[in-house]
């Protein structure tokens, strides 16, 4: 599964670390795999700060951990906050922040955007399940069921009907 989310959306700091637990935790473990893509939205203040974080995160090996301590912090956000959040999951602050500045993360962070908005992506959080978008509610446990079935389906396990 694939979640297009920006850093600063109220809805994906609740839906993401959901998915993120039941593919991680009992629901799914071992079936499902979640990738994120960093897609900020204009209007969500801070999404291009907080998504250069996520990037900067990802590069130095600690996306998940990241991402899991910056939304569970949703309220608190303040750019200068990101440096110290860093640190609190082991990260170098001061390498982070170099991460964070660097010409590259910028672009990687605009090519994520780009690759979304090829996807047909136009909102976050948009969900691809196994290549195709979920177009049902993005409700945790209804996506869960949904993943679980088409890894059934891809392991030969559910019956045609």
């Amino acid at each position: 599964m694939t979640v297009y989310a920006c850093a600063r959306c109220p809805y994906c700091s609740r839906l993401v670390p959901e998915l993120h637990r039941a593919v991680t935790g009992s629901a799914l473990r071992g079936s499902a795999r979640l990738v994120f893509r960093t897609f900020p939205i204009r209007g969500h203040e801070g999404s291009t700060e907080a998504g250069l974080a996520f990037v900067a995160a990802a590069a130095m090996g600690r996306f998940w951990e990241f991402a899991l301590h910056a939304y569970a912090r949703f309220d608190e956000f303040a750019p200068a906050a990101q440096p110290q959040w860093a640190a609190a999951i082991g990260l170098d602050p001061a390498a982070f922040a170099a991460r964070q500045a660097d010409p590259a993360t910028r672009e990687a962070l605009v090519e994520s955007k780009k690759e979304g908005l090829a996807n047909g992506v136009e909102e976050t959080p948009t969900v691809f399940i196994n290549g195709r978008r979920w177009v049902g509610d993005l409700d945790a446990a209804e996506l869960v069921d949904a993943i679980g079935e088409e890894a059934e389906r891809v392991r030969g396990e559910l019956c045609a009907r």
